[in-house]
């Protein structure tokens, strides 16, 4: 289940065009999924570096070639009128 809820929450965090929280998805998912769900798998195990590109390699392979690359780029451009708490993609 810890992948479905990988593939569930990022979607979630994606599309979302307002503040995000750990009770967001399950109200969207109409109580398919639960908080406590959410909670515990953001409480876990570590999302890192191996654990991205675990989950992205296969994509990335698919789509490689020679001609060119593809660049991961999570820079935040502040705007002078944003909160910085509205920068934040996950608030819990």
């Amino acid at each position: 289940m810890g992948g479905d809820i990988l593939d569930l929450y990022s979607d979630y965090l994606l599309v979302s065009t307002r503040k995000t929280a750990a009770t967001g998805l399950p109200e969207l998912a109409g109580g398919a999924i639960s908080h406590t769900q959410i909670t515990r798998f953001l409480s876990g195990e570590e999302l890192n570096r191996k654990l991205l590109w675990l989950k992205a390699k296969k994509l990335v392979r698919r789509h490689e070639n020679g001609e060119g690359c593809l660049i991961f780029d999570d820079t935040m451009v502040e705007k002078a009128y944003m909160d910085e708490e509205e920068n934040s993609l996950l608030v819990l």
